[in-house]
């Protein structure tokens, strides 16, 4: 079975990932998922320390959200974080990664992907040269059935690279 692309630092959640450690990996820019990253896929409520969070390193950062789904389901999330972002993305396809580069107006060794997805998410910002942060889905259990397919090859390479990064 061939590896996908590694991520860079693997964490428990995005309100683990701290301010310190975006500076450590010397980036300006985060690109965010949504679903399983920034709330379960099936809800419409954020975690007020998601929010916070969002907001702690919105001080700091350019950021900017990128997701598979509609605008409509996006800005559920997009409005209440006054964020921008990018809908019917197709990762880990370049082109979307290439249209945050540009409205971050940032180079993409300057950027860090954080999603959930090994396949989507970290695939595809490894591919445009961006650093990626793979997190832990909030509730696998609610993923569609092409996804749920994807996550045991996920788990097996996530304990194959035994990673000391958990954050």
């Amino acid at each position: 079975m061939k590896p996908p692309f590694k991520p860079d630092r693997i964490s428990e959640s995005v309100q683990n990932i701290s301010i310190k450690l975006l500076m450590s990996l010397e980036v300006e820019g985060i690109i965010l998922d949504v679903d399983n990253t920034l709330l379960p896929r099936t809800s419409n409520n954020i975690d007020p320390k998601v929010v916070d969070w969002v907001k702690e390193i919105k001080k700091r950062f350019k950021v900017i959200i990128i997701s598979n789904n509609s605008r409509k389901k996006i800005e559920r999330v997009a409005i209440p974080l006054e964020l921008p972002y990018i809908s019917w993305a197709v990762k880990p396809f370049r082109i979307y990664y290439r249209m945050a580069e540009k409205k971050l107006k940032l180079k993409p060794k300057s950027i860090c992907m954080i999603g959930d997805q090994l396949f989507t998410d970290i695939k595809g910002a490894k591919k445009s040269g961006m650093k990626a942060i793979w997190v832990k889905p909030i509730s696998p259990e609610k993923d569609l059935f092409w996804t749920k397919s994807k996550r045991k090859r996920e788990a097996y390479w996530i304990s194959k690279w035994n990673y000391n990064l958990f954050l």
